[in-house]
C-alpha cells in the first residue's frame, strides 16, 4: 500500500486507522492528520487547560 492510497479511519487512539504506525505498510500518519483531536481528545483537553 502506497501512501497515497491511505485514507485515515478516526478512532479513539487510532485504533482501527492504518496510520497509527503498527503497519509497515503505512508510517505513521497521527502528528499530520486533520483527525488528530477526535483521535486523541485529551490533547485537546490539555491545551486548553495551559490557556
Amino acid at each position: 500500500m502506497d501512501i497515497i492510497d491511505f485514507e485515515p479511519n478516526p478512532s479513539l487512539g487510532g485504533n482501527d486507522c492504518l496510520g497509527n504506525g503498527e503497519h509497515e505498510e503505512v508510517e505513521i500518519q497521527c502528528d499530520e492528520c486533520d483527525y488528530f483531536l477526535e483521535c486523541f481528545p485529551e490533547q485537546n483537553i490539555e491545551k486548553k487547560s495551559k490557556d
